[in-house]
């Protein structure tokens, strides 16, 4: 009998967070009359946030803010009976969210909503905003996580 199961996550940027794996073997007699059973599962998920904030020279604020969520999910089954027969399954399934929210506090005038739309512009482009006219300030922040994790088991029994 072996068997045999391993487990681990990767965090943004790659790097392993945490690895385990337990292993116990026996030998037989006969490798080719072997049944065999495998499964395996790999989640991935990316989460965004982007939040962005102006200010205008007469005092009003807006702020648009946008949340993002992708998950995708594999699962894999097969098995090998000792006479030779197969059985092998897999599932897909993957989701996608995606939220914004804008508040406006004050009124704004023609000349702050080009502004507006102007720096908006420059930083979808990745570009810092020149030329901001009626805005006081603008800033925004974006942050991106990306997380895996894998899980496999095998089972060999003769």
């Amino acid at each position: 009998m072996n068997l045999s199961a391993t487990t681990g996550t990767v965090g943004s940027g790659g790097i392993a967070l945490g690895h385990r794996r337990h292993h116990l073997q026996e030998h037989t007699q006969e490798a080719d009359r072997t049944a065999r059973f495998r499964a395996s599962s790999a989640t991935q998920t990316n989460q965004s946030q982007l939040s962005f904030q102006v200010k205008t020279a007469e005092g009003d604020t807006v702020t648009l803010s946008i949340q993002s969520l992708q998950q995708s999910e594999f699962d894999r089954v097969s098995y090998r009976s000792s006479n030779g027969q197969k059985i092998n399954a897999a599932s897909l399934t993957a989701t996608n969210s995606l939220q914004a929210a804008l508040t406006v506090e004050g009124s704004l005038s023609d000349a702050e909503l080009q502004d507006i739309q102007k720096a908006l512009a420059a930083l979808s482009q990745g570009q810092q905003p020149t030329d901001v006219g009626t805005l006081a300030s603008a800033t925004y922040s974006y942050q991106n996580e990306i997380s895996v994790d894998r899980t496999r088991i095998s089972f060999a029994a003769g």
